[in-house]
């Protein structure tokens, strides 16, 4: 029942913003903005998808933990500003590594499970920092940033949780571990790219 609870919940809030989209408030479209960037770029499309998969392979109880150091270190990369020139190769390294934990390992290791969500999460804010502009316009919109890619994880792993819960046939656990699977050969793939002579990836 908490589960559901919690679903509902997190579906009020990710239908409530384009019911509000229109709002007379000052910024708030920026806000609305910033929900979708972490969805507008493959590399942090990659790190939300195999940090869900990290997170959804553990005990519930620790869920809430691993989604608030994920939003914790979101935010917390945004204060210092820019400090990455290129985002990319941290980004897709950082989803193999969690993709190759999430194939291998499910539901194991929680001090590296933490890190990665520390080290995804960071990276995210940092790809959510805008260019120059009002200084309200921009926190807004890192704020809407940080939030889409909190819902966004969360959404994911609560999917997973269910699906681990309501479903407990062996090939569930085998077809989530071939997903983690796909999704590490994606960023290897992306990695790949980057590196090849003469390849470019657009900045993320």
């Amino acid at each position: 029942m908490r589960l559901a609870t919690w679903g509902v919940w997190l579906f009020g809030l990710g239908v409530a913003g384009p019911a509000r989209a229109h709002s007379p408030a000052p910024g708030v479209e920026g806000f609305f903005l910033g929900l979708a960037h972490p969805f507008s770029t493959p590399g942090q499309v990659v790190v939300i998808l195999a940090l869900a998969l990290v997170v959804g392979g553990f005990a519930t109880r620790l869920v809430p933990w691993m989604l608030g150091v994920f939003f914790a270190a979101g935010f917390a990369s945004l204060l210092p500003g820019p400090v990455l020139a290129a985002l990319e190769v941290p980004l897709f390294a950082v989803g193999l590594v969690a993709a190759v934990a999430a194939a291998s390992l499910p539901g194991q290791g929680a001090a590296v499970a933490f890190g990665l969500l520390v080290l995804g999460g960071g990276l995210i804010g940092q790809a959510s920092i805008p260019g120059p502009g009002p200084v309200q316009d921009r926190i807004v919109t890192m704020a809407g940033a940080i939030t889409g890619a909190s819902l966004g994880l969360a959404y994911g792993v609560g999917l997973l949780v269910v699906l681990r819960e309501k479903m407990r046939a062996p090939w569930v656990a085998i077809g989530l571990r071939v997903l983690a699977a796909w999704i590490a050969a994606v960023a290897a793939l992306m990695l790949a790219l980057v590196f090849a002579p003469g390849a470019e990836v657009a900045p993320l």
